[in-house]
């Protein structure tokens, strides 16, 4: 099975992670899509680096 997570923010990003991650580590197609709305480029590679 494929699963998509999308998110638009950092909050949702956060508020996601969990279930992100379990998402990675199990036996579905799992792809992570971050639409970039309020994006940036200061927090992004900040942001990014730390998750």
């Amino acid at each position: 099975m494929k699963v998509m997570t999308l998110c638009g923010t950092r909050p949702e990003m956060i508020k996601l992670w969990s279930t992100i991650k379990l998402l990675d580590n199990s036996n579905f197609e799992h792809i992570f899509v971050h639409t970039g709305q309020n994006y940036t480029p200061e927090l992004k590679d900040f942001f990014f680096k730390d998750l």
